[in-house]
C-alpha cells in the first residue's frame, strides 16, 4: 500500500456502464498521478431478484434453495 499519506484510489463497480466509465475515466485521467499509488478496484454483484418466482410456481423451489440465496446475498 501507499506510504502514510500518500495518494489511494479506489473505484467501485457494477455491471452497469456508468461504473465502467468511471473506471476508465480514473485510468485515463489519473495515470500519471497515481501511477505508484495504490488503486483499489472494488466490484459490487447485482441483487439476486426472486420476484420472477410466480404464483404458479410457488412450492416448485424448495424453500431451502431461497433460504440459501438469502443467506449468501446478506453475507455480500
Amino acid at each position: 500500500m501507499a506510504e502514510e499519506g500518500g495518494k489511494k484510489v479506489m473505484v467501485a463497480i457494477d455491471e452497469s456502464e456508468f461504473s465502467h466509465y468511471a473506471l476508465e475515466w480514473t485510468l485515463d485521467n489519473l495515470h500519471n498521478s497515481i501511477s505508484t499509488s495504490p488503486l483499489v478496484v472494488f466490484t459490487v454483484q447485482p441483487i439476486t431478484d426472486l420476484s420472477y418466482l410466480s404464483a404458479a410456481s410457488y412450492g416448485a423451489v424448495h424453500p431451502d434453495l431461497i433460504k440459501s440465496v438469502q443467506e449468501h446475498q446478506q453475507k455480500l
